[in-house]
């Protein structure tokens, strides 16, 4: 058998080699996860094995079907070019999933890479260690050919067969399967195609489950209220809309002349957690001067969460106090959704204008079909000088806090606004109006330190814009009688500086914890409020400080009242790992994978499952409240059914 005469056999001696060199890659990229992983898995051999076991299933699929053409030289040319470009594509989304399961710290899913804006996230998250492995696939595909025009293990070609190929493809995916339902953190490790399949699977059950408009609750759909502590006699206006209610009084540590409507100033600071900020007894010290200087002067609570883990979710909660629907980015998925929010209820109260302002694009998870029908002038990228510093997310949040001074000074008042910040977004990249890197203490994160260390000079940046903008801010006519909310939108699976993440409420608290600071000259006490509450408290909260008493709908409460009812029950959604968790002064209840149960009192650090020391009335409570979020809340959204009577299309 002629080398240079059997087409065939050139194609399976290529076959061979280039899956051989995939499957090398895939490998360093599942051995870079088990590195740097937040929860890397509890048993990291069958977790790789099933892991290649998936690889060669795929590509031995693939090397079935280019051995389906026929002999000739010219369809043999071309079932060799069809195979090395799905090899090196899959073999390029091993890395770049590698990075994105590091970052969301769990396998990637439909909301984490939505349609509008996987590119987007692809793209934006190349740099670092991802670079550089692809720089490493570049350099070695080259010597890849090269052994195969030198026939180098030719040899081995001749069990390329088709008896071989399904073998293998049989095993391989009965071996994946088993370890996808028996080793924890299986989903980190999934091959490309299994991946987007899976997303793929996800988005058609996510259609199917969010399109609820026909599927009549199989509760009350009043039962929403159990959110809602009695002690606070809401006075609830529709059976229909039972989110829907005019809120009571409660006394605030703020002096508002009884002419003056104060603007509002919402900054969103991007991934920026409470462990982080000094105020919230952050290390290293001193990373965040300003924050902790407004925290003095302003009120903070100190448990406070996001809701969601989404940037857009909390937009959501923010501005209409509506935790995220499970499966779904509901400002994507449902931008015309009839709610009422801040936005419809300072404008019928009196207030001018509306703004969103970031330094990324407006139509990143499709804002601007969320935001423009809701009156909202909008400045994003598209305004900002070409010369601005930038990342790979936008302009800076300097550059932004710089314009955002000017913007705001030049609308007409008063005026509600909402600043999003980007610079504190994985990768952590200093835009070049950084100051010097901050010298940090030695410490034991990690072996390299390199993730929490980028993480912290871009929180500390992010701190000094938000200095330059309360400095900018101080100068203007309108400071003294605004009212200034500071939080971050969610959390991150990097350690934090000098811990390791221990457990899945270590996780969840990285993932949600975040800082919530409300600083307005206006106000006369300083104070800190226990909690917990989440950024569904925010709404009720602004409007209580502004004193609108008008009609309003959501399940958050002002926070000048969460003293009322101890017992009352925060709801976060943690898309990454699809878990919700229950949030009282005293217990932490999951639902997810499993179900489980944190004393905060007595385990804070969740090192036990206390469910079986729970109080059977508590956790029927919390399972019932559970039920009520994941089956008739998404359908009381997908309804209209969620804001005010009058807001219904």
């Amino acid at each position: 058998m002629s080398w240079q005469g059997d087409g065939k056999s050139r194609t399976r001696h290529f076959l061979l080699l280039l899956s051989a060199w995939s499957v090398l890659i895939s490998l360093v990229a599942r051995v870079y996860i088990l590195a740097e992983a937040p929860l890397p898995p509890s048993q990291p051999r069958p977790w790789m094995l099933g892991a290649l076991a998936e690889d060669v299933a795929i590509l031995s699929a693939l090397a079935i079907l280019a051995l389906l053409f026929p002999r000739f030289a010219a369809t043999q040319f071309l079932a060799r070019a069809l195979f090395g470009v799905c090899v090196v594509a899959i073999t390029a989304l091993q890395v770049v999933r590698a990075e994105a399961v590091i970052f969301f710290g769990e396998a990637v899913r439909p909301e984490d890479l939505h349609r509008d804006v996987r590119v987007t996230v692809l793209v934006q998250s190349l740099s670092g260690a991802a670079a550089t492995q692809l720089i490493f696939i570049a350099l070695t595909l080259p010597i890849v050919l090269w052994s195969w025009e030198r026939m180098i293990g030719a040899r081995a070609a001749r069990f390329v067969r088709f008896k071989v190929l399904i073998a293998l493809v049989v095993l391989g995916s009965i071996g994946g399967w088993i370890v996808e339902r028996t080793v924890g953190g299986a989903g980190l490790a999934r091959n490309p195609v299994v991946a987007l399949a899976m997303i793929e699977q996800e988005e058609l059950k996510v259609a199917s489950t969010t399109k609820r408009d026909n599927v009549a609750p199989a509760m009350p759909i009043t039962s929403i209220r159990d959110f809602i502590p009695e002690a606070l006699h809401r006075s609830w206006l529709d059976a229909q809309y039972p989110l829907a209610y005019l809120p009571g009084g409660a006394r605030v540590p703020i002096y508002l002349p009884y002419d003056v409507k104060p603007n509002i100033v919402i900054v969103l600071l991007e991934s920026v957690r409470a462990s982080e900020v000094g105020a919230y007894g952050g290390q290293p010290k001193n990373l965040t001067p300003n924050l902790d200087a407004l925290a003095r002067d302003g009120i903070r609570v100190e448990d406070m969460y996001s809701s969601g883990t989404f940037t857009a979710g909390a937009e959501l909660a923010l501005w209409y106090g509506l935790p995220p629907i499970p499966r779904e980015v509901t400002i994507t998925a449902r931008p015309r959704a009839a709610i009422t929010g801040l936005p419809e209820i300072l404008r019928g109260a009196g207030w001018n204008t509306m703004l969103w302002l970031h330094g990324g694009n407006l139509d990143f998870y499709r804002r601007d079909l969320f935001y423009l029908p809701r009156g909202f002038r909008v400045v994003d990228a598209r305004a900002f000088p070409k010369d601005d510093p930038t990342t790979n997310w936008g302009y800076s949040d300097r550059a932004l806090a710089r314009h955002a001074v000017t913007v705001l000074t030049r609308a007409e008042e008063p005026f509600a606004a909402m600043l999003l910040t980007v610079t504190n977004h994985h990768m952590f990249q200093l835009p070049y109006d950084a100051e010097p890197r901050m010298l940090l203490p030695p410490h034991t994160t990690d072996v390299e330190h390199v993730r929490t260390d980028d993480m912290l000079q871009t929180v500390r940046y992010t701190d000094q814009a938000v200095g330059d903008f309360m400095r900018g801010a101080r100068k203007q006519p309108w400071f003294d009688h605004t009212i200034f909310v500071f939080t971050g939108d969610h959390g991150l699976t990097i350690p934090p500086f000098g811990r390791s993440i221990e457990n899945a409420t270590d996780l969840m608290h990285l993932l949600h914890r975040v800082p919530l600071i409300i600083y307005s000259p206006m106000i006369k006490t300083p104070m800190v409020i226990r909690g917990p509450a989440s950024h569904i408290d925010v709404m009720p909260t602004i409007l209580n400080l502004a004193g609108v008493q008008r009609p309003r709908a959501g399940l958050g409460v002002s926070i000048f009242r969460l003293e009322e009812d101890p017992d009352r029950a925060v709801p976060l959604w943690t898309s990454h790992d699809e878990t919700l968790t229950l949030v009282t002064q005293r217990y932490e209840y999951s639902s997810g994978r499993e179900e489980s149960v944190v004393d905060r009192f007595y385990d804070p650090n969740g090192t036990m499952n206390a469910i079986d020391l729970m109080p059977a009335a508590e956790l029927a409570r919390l399972r019932h409240l559970r039920d009520v979020y994941l089956q008739l809340y998404p359908w009381i959204v997908a309804n209209d059914r969620s804001g005010l009577p009058t807001a219904k299309k």
